[in-house]
C-alpha cells in the first residue's frame, strides 16, 4: 500500500481493473504516482526482456526473426528457440552446420536464399521438424548430404534453384 495524502492505493489495483481504459484512469490519477512508476517499470523490463533475446543486427518480432541483408558471415547464434519463421536471406553465409539451427524445433519457415552456402553438414535441418517451407535459391551448392531432410516430415515446400548442382536424393531412406 502506499500513502498519498488521505487516500491509501494499493498497488495491485492497477491488475484488478476490468478494461484497459479503466486501468489507465487510474494510472492517470495523481494520486497513484507509485502505480504508475510501477507500471512503468513493469513494462520496460518486459520489453528489455523481449528484445534482449534478438540476435545482433536483426529484428524480431512475436515469433519472427528478420536478419536480412546484414553481412552476416554465419547463421547467428542465440535465435530464440520459439522462432517460427527465420529470414536470413542476402547475406554472406557460406556454410550451415550441424548445430547452426539445432534449437529452432518450432521453425515453419527458413529463408537461406541469395547467400554463399557452398556446404550444409549433414543432420543440420534433423531437428527442425516443424519446418514446412525452405528457400535455399541462389547459393553455391553443387550437392546435399544424402537424405538430409529425412526428418522433416512436414516440408511441403522445397526450393533449391543451382545451375551446378548434381542429382540428390535427400528423401529416400
Amino acid at each position: 500500500m502506499s500513502r498519498y495524502g488521505k487516500h491509501t492505493i494499493p498497488i495491485y489495483e492497477f491488475g484488478r481493473c476490468r478494461n484497459l481504459e479503466n486501468g489507465l484512469r487510474r494510472l492517470s490519477d495523481p494520486k497513484n504516482m507509485l502505480l504508475r512508476g510501477v507500471a512503468i517499470l513493469h513494462l520496460t523490463l518486459t520489453i528489455k526482456a523481449a528484445t534482449s533475446s534478438c540476435p545482433h543486427l536483426c529484428s524480431c518480432s512475436q515469433d519472427t526473426v528478420i536478419c536480412t541483408g546484414q553481412g552476416l558471415l554465419r547463421i547467428p547464434s542465440r535465435i530464440p528457440p520459439d522462432t517460427v519463421r527465420l529470414d536470413l536471406q542476402e547475406n554472406k553465409i557460406s556454410e550451415i552446420r550441424k548445430n547452426d539451427l539445432k534449437a529452432l524445433r518450432r521453425l515453419k519457415i527458413l529463408q537461406l536464399m541469395d547467400n554463399q552456402i557452398h556446404m550444409i553438414e549433414s543432420g543440420a535441418f534433423d531437428n527442425l521438424i516443424a519446418l514446412e517451407r525452405l528457400r535455399l535459391n541462389r547459393n553455391r551448392l553443387r550437392t546435399l548430404p544424402d537424405k538430409i531432410f529425412i526428418n522433416n516430415v512436414n516440408l511441403h515446400r522445397l526450393l533449391v534453384i543451382s545451375r551446378v548442382m548434381k542429382p540428390f536424393y535427400v528423401f529416400v531412406e
